[in-house]
């Protein structure tokens, strides 16, 4: 594990004295599924008491922290979760943090804006997230055999299918799919 250090010239590094330029910024404990690698039934079991929604930090919160990171260095920024698409209105966030490109410390130069994603909810939050100014997708998911193709979503379409429909309509996206194979559990 890389522990940040900082230096004098308020630059991030890491434990090796690398610069710390990409920074996740989860917003979210929350998911729609339950894969085993990332929410194993064992922990997250019917009884699994998740933050308080009143507990998370609010996205004007979020944004603040996020202009302190661009400030000591972060040139990109990955909207994570749990499912950071279970969050109502993630693409406030993004908007936020789209005004960052402002920041002096970036001379000009735009963040690189991306999110992580199981993808299942895309369908309704891709046009606003495009439109709030996001600039990467990674969508990943897992099936017990690593076959992606037959996870199903709404309409009984494949999740790589839609998503890969959905991102041929959004063609500003610059896309990466990953399918592990681990124990895959659906929610039930």
């Amino acid at each position: 594990m890389l522990v940040p250090v900082m230096t004098a010239g308020r630059t991030l590094l890491d434990k090796r004295l690398r610069p710390l330029r990409d920074v996740r910024l989860s917003v979210t404990d929350r998911c729609n599924f339950r894969c085993g690698y990332c929410m194993p039934a064992d922990l997250f079991g019917p009884d699994f008491a998740f933050l308080p929604r009143a507990e998370l930090l609010t996205f004007e919160e979020i944004a603040i922290v996020a202009r302190e990171l661009v400030a000591l260095g972060a040139r990109t920024l990955r909207i994570t979760g749990g499912e950071p698409l279970a969050r109502r209105n993630v693409e406030r966030l993004v908007a936020l943090l789209r005004a960052l490109d402002d920041h002096e410390s970036l001379g000009g130069a735009s963040l690189d804006l991306a999110l992580t994603t199981n993808g299942s909810l895309l369908a309704k939050a891709a046009g606003p997230l495009r439109a709030a100014g996001l600039d990467r997708l990674h969508a990943v998911w897992a099936k017990k055999d690593g076959e992606c193709s037959k996870v199903k979503v709404n309409g009984g379409i494949s999740l790589e299918r839609g998503c890969c429909n959905l991102f041929e309509r959004e063609s500003r996206y610059t896309t990466k799919f990953s399918c592990g194979t681990c124990e895959y559990q659906e929610k039930k």
